[in-house]
């Protein structure tokens, strides 16, 4: 997330201008936004805005605020405004990123990341998330390399190691998917979950039946997990059983 100090050269050049009050009111939006108190780091920031309304820190933390309540319009507005005023500043092409992706508009995150990471190479968020929405957009040969960059810090998470196997298999990069299913199956074990993501390996594949059991046995381990259902009604579907499909919906 944005934080108050990536505009530190934007909030020294308003306090030189403005004085003592605008630098409170950033300690203020500061301390807010530490603790979490969203109403308090509005009203700090809007003071500043009262102030000096081109000032690209106060839009950028602005945005902030919104992102935090998933208010993606109003945050999208106030870093595009941040960004006209300040288009140098990296984290705020990788904030207008998140809220792209939040709201599934993955191939207009892409550029901006792509930006980013051409300023920050080695930024950890900018090139997962590129990677997830080269995933997410089919793009599985410019995502697996993106992928396989972050091994090392991310090949305990579950998530990370099933969207590597499906980026791999659908990029006919048979090593590397089995690699991560191995990884997976060390990691999760005999758990739910990686019954569930190794079920929606198989269904990605078309593999229906695998797929079924995966899920039939994430379904034993953990009953109470909606997405189990969701997934063995949507099986159910495919392998043509409307029935247990229309029970299964019932469930969820």
């Amino acid at each position: 997330m944005l934080i108050v100090r990536k505009h530190l050269l934007l909030y020294v050049m308003c306090t030189l201008t403005f004085g003592q009050s605008v630098r409170e009111l950033y300690d203020r939006t500061q301390q807010a936004l530490a603790s979490g108190d969203l109403p308090a780091a509005e009203a700090a920031i809007q003071g500043i805005l009262r102030i000096a309304p081109n000032d690209p820190g106060a839009h950028g933390n602005l945005a902030v605020v919104y992102m935090r309540r998933r208010q993606w319009d109003q945050a999208l507005a106030e870093l595009h405004t941040a960004q006209r005023l300040a288009p140098n500043v990296p984290g705020l092409r990788l904030n207008i990123a998140l809220v792209y992706y939040h709201q599934s508009r993955f191939e207009l995150a892409i550029p901006q990341l792509e930006g980013v990471l051409r300023e920050q190479p080695d930024s950890p968020q900018a090139t997962y998330l590129l990677a997830l929405c080269d995933v997410f957009t089919e793009r599985y040969v410019a995502g697996l390399p993106l992928l396989e960059k972050l091994w090392d810090t991310h090949s305990s998470d579950l998530a990370f190691l099933y969207v590597m196997a499906v980026a791999a298999d659908a990029a006919h990069q048979e090593d590397v998917e089995k690699r991560a299913i191995a990884q997976m199956v060390t990691v999760g074990k005999d758990s739910a979950e990686v019954h569930l993501y190794m079920g929606k390996a198989y269904l990605s594949r078309q593999q229906d039946e695998n797929a079924e059991k995966e899920f039939e046995t994430a379904e034993r381990l953990k009953p109470g997990l909606p997405v189990v259902h969701y997934f063995l009604g949507a099986v159910s579907r495919r392998l043509g059983d409307q029935a247990r499909a229309r029970d299964r919906k019932s469930v969820v």
